[in-house]
């Protein structure tokens, strides 16, 4: 059985970044600013807030939640050649 787990914090107020194109790409994982490991899942324009799940256990479902792209820290060595 898998566990189901809730997200602790989620942002529901537009960021300042609402209405300009998303800085990282769908499916790239990167890291919280608190150390959480996601990965992106889209990128919602007009609220300035991507849409992410946790990916930092296996066998672990994190439903997806919003979060702004000031949490989100690009991880080492995650750059695309």
């Amino acid at each position: 059985m898998q566990e189901r787990i809730m997200p602790t914090h989620y942002e529901t107020e537009p960021s300042a970044y609402a209405g300009k194109e998303p800085e990282y790409e769908g499916r790239q994982v990167m890291r919280t600013t608190s150390g959480e490991k996601v990965m992106i899942m889209r990128y919602l324009k007009d609220e300035g807030l991507y849409v992410v799940t946790s990916v930092d256990q296996a066998g672990v479902i994190s439903p997806p939640y919003k979060i702004n792209p000031d949490k989100l820290v690009k991880e080492a060595g995650a750059e695309k050649e």
